[in-house]
């Protein structure tokens, strides 16, 4: 009986190494599922944190092409008020030259050169001041225009006055 009763415990014993090594085996199959899942959401978040960098990525190169393009629109308003000024320079430069001179009369070709260099100036002030003259004797034009525009257009009208009036 004892052989029997030891063969039964050998067979026990064989049964319980058995249901170790299964429940073993169970529990590294569980944890390698549980790293698979852990890897898993590891690379899911990853993903998440990439999408979301390239969005804003993707927001600032919109923002810089506005930017980019908002320069190179100032840079075409710079010209064309650099080339804006150097007309007026030169209109001035004429008008003076002219002015200088001091002459009482003038040909019809002077005063019409002189007409269209103070149509320029003018043209060139209003814009630099932001005002556009109104039709002569309406009450907004006076109030539009800035206060040192008005006090050097009174002077120059003034200077006229007093050359018109010595010829």
């Amino acid at each position: 009986m004892e052989a029997e009763a030891s063969a039964g415990e050998i067979v026990k014993e064989e049964d319980n190494e058995k249901t170790e090594a299964e429940h073993e085996a169970e529990a590294e199959d569980d944890s390698a599922t549980v790293a698979k899942e852990e890897a898993d959401a590891a690379r899911k978040a990853l993903a998440s944190q990439l999408e979301s960098e390239r969005a804003a990525f993707s927001r600032q190169a919109a923002e810089l092409a506005a930017s980019l393009a908002s320069l190179a629109e100032e840079q075409r308003a710079r010209r064309t008020a650099e080339a804006r000024l150097a007309e007026a320079e030169a209109s001035l430069s004429r008008l003076h030259g002219c002015i200088a001179g001091e002459q009482t009369s003038y040909t019809p070709q002077e005063k019409q050169e002189m007409t269209s260099d103070v149509r320029q100036l003018k043209s060139y002030f209003e814009s630099l001041s932001g005002c556009v003259a109104a039709p002569r004797g309406s009450v907004g034009d006076r109030q539009q225009q800035p206060k040192a525009v008005r006090e050097r257009a009174r002077r120059l009208l003034e200077q006229r006055r007093s050359r018109l009036a010595r010829s």
